[in-house]
This record gives structure tokens, sequence and C-alpha cells, in this order.
């Protein structure tokens, strides 16, 4: 199972478009504002 995680390692925060010291807020925001730009069903 390992070797699934090593050829698709994802950095979240980068995903996000955060810093690593970003608030529990932030990353809340970010998650929220990436989940509305990638739902189809909002348009």
């Amino acid at each position: 199972m390992w070797a699934l995680e090593e050829r698709n390692p994802k950095d979240y925060y980068k995903v996000l478009k955060i810093n690593y010291d970003a608030t529990d807020e932030k990353i809340k925001l970010n998650y929220r504002r990436l989940a509305l730009v990638s739902d189809l069903s909002f348009f």
C-alpha cells in the first residue's frame, strides 16, 4: 500500500495554496474556495 502513496504524493498545503503555518480558519477558507471552484454542479 505504501507504493501507492509514493506514486501519487500530494502536498495539500500546495493544493490549497497556503503556507505551512496557516491557521485553521485559513485552511477552511481555502478548502471551501477550492470546493466551489471545482464543483461543476454549482454553475
